[in-house]
C-alpha cells in the first residue's frame, strides 16, 4: 500500500467535517428559542387581551340584567331611568368610569304588536310592559391590533318584562 492510500484521498476527512457540522447541537436550543419565544409571547399577550376584553363584557352583561332587574320590579321602577342607571353601575362597580347605560321601556300587546305604553289593546288584554338597558363601555387593548379599532366599543344588552 501506498502511502497516499494510507493516508487517504481527503474525501474521507471533508465528509467527517459535514458530518460533525450537522450533528452539532450546542446552539441549536438557543436558536430555537431565538425563534420561538417571541411568537410565543405575541401569542401569549394577545390572549391576555382578548381575556381581558371578555371580562369586560362580561361585567357589562351583568350590569345591564341588574339594572333590567331593577326596571322589571313594576311599572313604577320601569319608569325610573335613573334607578335603572344607578342599579347597572353599581353592579359595574368600582370600574364603572367611562361606562354609559341606557334604559328604555317599550309596551306590546299579547299579540305581539307593539302599541305606546299608555294605550289599551282592547279585547286583547292588558299591554305588557318590557325594560331594556344598554350598557357601554370603551375597552383599550394592550397592543394595536391590525383591523381591530382601539379602543373598542363593547356593549351589552338586556330586556326583561315587567311584573
Amino acid at each position: 500500500m501506498g502511502q497516499r492510500e494510507a493516508q487517504g484521498t481527503g474525501t474521507d476527512s471533508t465528509g467527517l467535517c459535514v458530518r460533525r457540522f450537522f450533528r452539532a447541537t450546542g446552539g441549536a436550543a438557543a436558536l430555537e428559542l431565538a425563534i420561538v419565544a417571541p411568537v410565543a409571547l405575541m401569542m401569549l399577550m394577545g390572549a391576555w387581551d382578548f381575556g381581558r376584553a371578555l371580562q369586560v363584557s362580561s361585567r357589562l352583561a351583568n350590569a345591564a340584567y341588574a339594572g333590567a332587574q331593577y326596571g322589571a320590579q313594576d311599572a313604577d321602577h320601569a319608569a325610573d331611568a335613573a334607578g335603572i342607571e344607578s342599579a347597572a353601575l353599581d353592579d359595574a362597580g368600582d370600574r364603572s368610569v367611562g361606562v354609559t347605560v341606557t334604559a328604555a321601556r317599550a309596551c306590546e300587546c299579547p299579540d305581539g304588536v307593539p302599541i305606546a305604553c299608555s294605550a289599551s289593546c282592547g279585547a286583547a288584554g292588558d299591554p305588557q310592559l318590557y325594560v331594556t338597558v344598554l350598557v357601554e363601555s370603551d375597552h383599550e387593548t394592550l397592543f394595536p391590533y391590525p383591523f381591530i379599532e382601539n379602543p373598542m366599543r363593547l356593549s351589552r344588552q338586556a330586556v326583561m318584562r315587567a311584573r
